[in-house]
């Protein structure tokens, strides 16, 4: 990234993720799009389900189908099958998402490195010997 470039500006860039077998999907800070081979359309839940902010900051599909989506001001979805499930937390910015060996969805944030135990969003802090977030950005 050029450094004369604003944080707002690196905000403004799209995160893209390929979900198996179907289309692009693309996050930005006008919500969660998906591609239709024409077009981008804005996703909208067929239940009703409601994403808590339009503000995508980052998008993870792992190998076991859905898709993971992080939020500029803080906290996790998930989709799958159409259906969303919310996650309120005080993440601060999600930067990014990660799937080790084992399965295991990671997320690194604002405020720190977060772990999904496979019904909820853990803080992994100092005291599990976690690096301190050093980056200026507060990515």
């Amino acid at each position: 990234m050029n450094p004369g470039h604003s944080k707002m500006a690196r905000r403004k860039q799209l995160a893209l993720s390929r979900k198996r077998l179907t289309l692009p999907v693309g996050g930005a800070p006008a919500g969660l799009f998906r591609f239709n081979g024409v077009r981008f359309e804005l996703f909208r839940s067929p239940f009703g389900d409601q994403l808590p902010s339009t503000g995508v900051s980052a998008l993870f599909a792992p190998a076991t189908g859905g898709l993971w989506v992080g939020y500029f001001f803080g906290g996790f979805s998930f989709l799958k099958n159409g259906r969303v499930t919310n996650f309120v937390e005080t993440t601060g910015a999600v930067g990014t998402f990660a799937q080790d060996r084992h399965g295991i969805v990671w997320a690194g944030s604002g405020r720190g490195l977060w772990r999904f135990d496979g019904s909820s969003w853990q803080h992994i802090g100092t005291e599990s010997n976690a690096p301190r977030n050093n980056r200026p950005d507060g990515v």
